[in-house]
């Protein structure tokens, strides 16, 4: 065992835990799952480890589990409730088709005051399908369970600060903070901070606050709020990783502020970021002749068919000229041409509507390119614009692949590099600082799947004694790694049973660390609970070893 370190802060090991789940899609719901499950299954001190959870923050998919149960912790509801309703919601994997159905749904959004978006369509399946509370039922005094502290993380757009859903200190940020916002708490739907949360950046646009989270825009608090500048035109609110990908500063910042006077006693940080990041490699799919001129040439050939041609006049002129000739030879020779008279009224019929078509077209072309130009004059700094126009004279391949290289690369910066530097800079937080000494773990989906990962050197030195990883628990856990971010299952993740996996791999690598945490502890905190909750651990990972998902769903 180790041997005391100097602490800045009393400590008693495992006493108030505070937990944090990532982003990532499923990956993290499910994961996040287990790991709760775990905490519940394996008792400390006569009662299960999870009842000493009393802080839980939250990023996207991991939102979705914690959301679920805060509302049952707060209801006070049992776990395996909890348990239960998350398994078979995930399960069915009905979310995706169901929120779509919501967007799809004319009807339904002339009854509503939130804005038409897909978004609204999953926060409102959120609402329908699995949480249905409000964060007046968060409030810490009306909490029937353990948890005092709990937020789920999301981004604003107006400040670019993290904006947080929490039943405690500054809801939103500093920057946010009026008088005016707390009056409409009462109103705001833990579903909708679920949905803020997962709301990832390409595939979905901002939710607005407060106006898709408050359905009564003709109450007094939403007219007092939206009275407030910052919040007149609403404020855009969409995934918490693109700031906090772990919910770290959340937590921190909870643990500075404790109204208890002390810290946390542990923080457990859960993270599902991918182990590998694919390179991004340049576009080169475009070398065939087809796509040579240039991009004007190109815009210009296909414009050329909305407007008015020559021809056009012709025909019309000769079905009109047809048309009196008919006329004529009925009128002075009492007969009826009916073949020309039919021609004739065909040409006017057909040629009119081009000839309306051709100045419709000519309209809209000629008020496109003004938009097109107006527009690019009033983005651009105008020392910019001539040389932005030159593009026109580019070959079509070679603004595609302009497009593709700029569209591939923001997406791996949006998705992959970005995140990765904000998750390096909140561990960094973690772990340079000697206040959360023997006070931290960190569990991640990749840990144990036996693969070179992206965890720190120092990290992966930070290994369980006497402890193996078998075969079984490195293939789990590699198939639970090996998870895209998305919000449903595809065929392939069915036929792996990924999220039966993903859960047991929350369950194995929670009671490795568990394991790791405990042998680390300096002597001094070595009780007699203590050291029977390390006896239990490894009975339990005898289990693991064997069989992998020997608790899930049990």
């Amino acid at each position: 065992m180790a041997q005391s370190d100097d602490v800045s802060q009393p400590l008693t090991p495992l006493k108030s835990i505070g937990v944090c789940f990532s982003g990532g899609g499923y990956r993290a719901t499910a994961f996040s799952l287990g790991v709760m499950d775990y905490l519940n299954r394996i008792e400390f001190e006569g009662k299960p480890l999870l009842e000493n959870v009393i802080a839980l923050s939250s990023v996207s998919g991991g939102t979705i589990t914690a959301g679920l149960f805060a509302a049952n912790n707060a209801n006070g509801d049992s776990f395996d409730t909890f348990y239960s309703k998350l398994y078979t919601f995930l399960k069915e994997d009905k979310l995706v088709d169901e929120a779509t159905a919501k967007f799809m749904d004319d009807e339904f959004w002339k009854t509503t005051t939130r804005s038409r978006s897909v978004i609204n369509g999953f926060a409102l399946t959120y609402y329908e399908k699995l949480v249905a509370k409000s964060f007046e039922d968060l409030k810490p005094e009306k909490i029937k369970g353990h948890l005092k502290y709990v937020c789920f993380n999301a981004t604003e757009f107006s400040y670019g600060l993290t904006f947080r859903f929490q039943n405690v200190n500054k809801f939103g940020n500093y920057e946010l903070k009026c008088d005016q916002i707390q009056a409409v708490l009462k109103d705001i739907r833990i579903a909708d901070a679920i949905a803020s949360s997962s709301c990832f950046p390409v595939g979905f646009s901002p939710m607005i606050f407060p106006n898709d989270y408050i359905e009564n825009h003709e109450s007094q608090e939403y007219i007092d709020l939206i009275t407030v500048p910052k919040f007149a035109k609403g404020v855009g609110v969409m995934d918490g990783g693109i700031v906090d990908n772990q919910g770290i500063g959340s937590m921190v910042n909870f643990d500075k502020s404790s109204r208890d006077g002390f810290p946390l006693d542990l923080l457990i940080v859960n993270d599902v970021d991918g182990f590998v990041m694919p390179p991004w490699t340049p576009f080169e799919g475009l070398n065939s002749t087809k796509g040579k001129e240039s991009l004007s040439s190109f815009i210009a050939g296909w414009l050329k068919y909305l407007q008015l041609k020559p021809a056009y006049w012709i025909g019309l002129l000769i079905g009109v000229f047809g048309l009196i000739i008919s006329s004529f030879i009925d009128v002075f020779f009492e007969k009826t041409w009916i073949l020309l008279y039919g021609i004739s009224s065909g040409l006017i019929g057909v040629f009119g509507l081009l000839t309306g078509l051709g100045f419709l077209g000519d309209y809209l072309v000629k008020k496109a390119k003004k938009e097109v130009q107006g527009t690019i004059k009033n983005v651009l700094p105008s020392a910019l614009v001539d040389d932005v126009e030159r593009f026109a004279d580019l070959e079509v391949n070679q603004v595609k692949k302009m497009i593709i290289n700029r569209w591939t690369s923001a997406l791996l910066m949006i998705n992959e590099i970005f995140l990765r530097q904000i998750r390096r800079l909140n561990f960094d937080l973690l772990y340079t600082s000697p206040k959360f000494a023997n006070r931290r773990i960190t569990s991640t989906v990749y840990q144990l799947n036996g693969k070179q990962n992206t965890i720190s050197d120092e990290k992966q030195k930070e290994k369980a004694d006497d402890i193996t990883i078998s075969r079984r628990i490195k293939e789990s856990a590699l198939i639970a790694s090996q998870m895209p971010t998305t919000l449903w299952w595809d065929s392939e993740d069915l036929k792996v049973h990924r999220q039966d996996n993903l859960i047991a791999c929350g369950q194995f690598t929670t009671c490795y660390n568990l394991i790791k945490y405990i042998q680390k502890l300096p002597l001094e905190y070595q009780t007699d609970q203590v050291t029977n909750l390390h006896k239990a651990l490894l009975e339990d990972w005898k289990q693991f070893k064997t069989d992998p998902l020997v608790f899930v769903g049990k």
